[in-house]
């Protein structure tokens, strides 16, 4: 079964640094209004939520959004030198490819 996501839904709004649904479905029990913060949409989270799965209003934009075009902050994470100041290798990385 193809899981509905908000990726999809005509009804997803974005405003203010939060997602909403334009239909008044809450869709996090979690903030006072219901809303998601955007941070899930700007890492490219999987936004397949419980309440859409079952949504009589749910109104399909189209295709399924492939996952490498999900979302915007894919800043690249930075590695922690494995050496020490001492040209030891740190424990965490002793031994580790980075």
């Amino acid at each position: 079964m193809v899981k509905r996501t908000l990726y999809e839904c005509s009804h997803a709004r974005v405003s203010d640094g939060r997602i909403r649904c334009d239909r008044g479905y809450p869709l996090s029990a979690k903030s006072d209004n219901g809303s998601l913060s955007v941070s899930r949409l700007a890492r490219g989270d999987r936004l397949a939520l419980e309440v859409c799965q079952g949504c009589p209003d749910f109104d399909s934009m189209g295709p399924s959004v492939p996952d490498e075009e999900k979302g915007w902050d894919h800043a690249k994470k930075t590695v922690r030198n494995p050496y020490g100041r001492r040209g030891k290798p740190h424990e965490q990385t002793a031994g580790k490819v980075v």
